[in-house]
């Protein structure tokens, strides 16, 4: 009887010493988790840094992009503008350097008598 119970005892003692090795087990792996979980948000933040910046040089090379075209557009209406001024200098010599507006007068005045 004594023997039984000292087996039970020794089975018993086996059964807590796995439990024990188990539970340490369990420690290593979940520190090992938590230090991987550590490492994945370390990474998670340098990647959303990374996103911020690149939309950041996004945002920038929009508004540049926007800004070239502005001035396409503003030397484009520059070189029309010129040409109107051309052509307007090229009838005011056809017309003998005589202003428009003093013709036109000269035309209602005439109009009117």
């Amino acid at each position: 009887r004594d023997v039984d119970s000292l087996t039970e005892l020794e089975q018993s003692i086996e059964l807590m010493r796995g439990r024990v090795a188990n539970a340490e087990d369990l420690k290593a792996k979940l520190n090992a988790a938590d230090a991987a979980a550590r490492t994945a948000e370390r990474d998670l933040e340098g990647l959303r840094a990374k996103l911020e910046a690149e939309e950041e040089r996004k945002r920038k090379r929009e508004a540049v992009h926007e800004h070239l075209h502005a001035n396409i557009r503003l030397k484009t209406l520059e070189a029309e503008a010129g040409r109107h001024e051309q052509e307007l200098a090229g009838l005011m010599h056809q017309l003998g350097g005589r202003d428009l507006d003093a013709l036109r007068q000269a035309v209602e005045h005439a109009r009117a008598n």
